[in-house]
């Protein structure tokens, strides 16, 4: 036996294929009020690839700290 720390780690997430479907939905729930963060975490996927997503469908992004 060791004397190190067990170290947790969570699983690998399975990645989501972003559909055309869902980047509407992200792009409607964004310009409907929802955060950045909100929408990633309704949606279960990465803040960045909403951002990704919302710059792509030519949204205009919102500062941050701004609802």
């Amino acid at each position: 036996m060791t004397d190190r720390p067990l170290e947790f780690v969570s699983p690998p997430r399975q990645r989501q294929r972003i559909t055309d479907r869902l980047r509407a939905e992200v792009v409607a729930a964004y310009e409907f009020g929802q955060t950045s963060r909100q929408v990633a975490e309704t949606f279960a996927i990465g803040r960045s690839t909403v951002l990704k997503i919302l710059k792509a469908a030519g949204v205009m992004v919102r500062p941050q700290g701004h609802k």
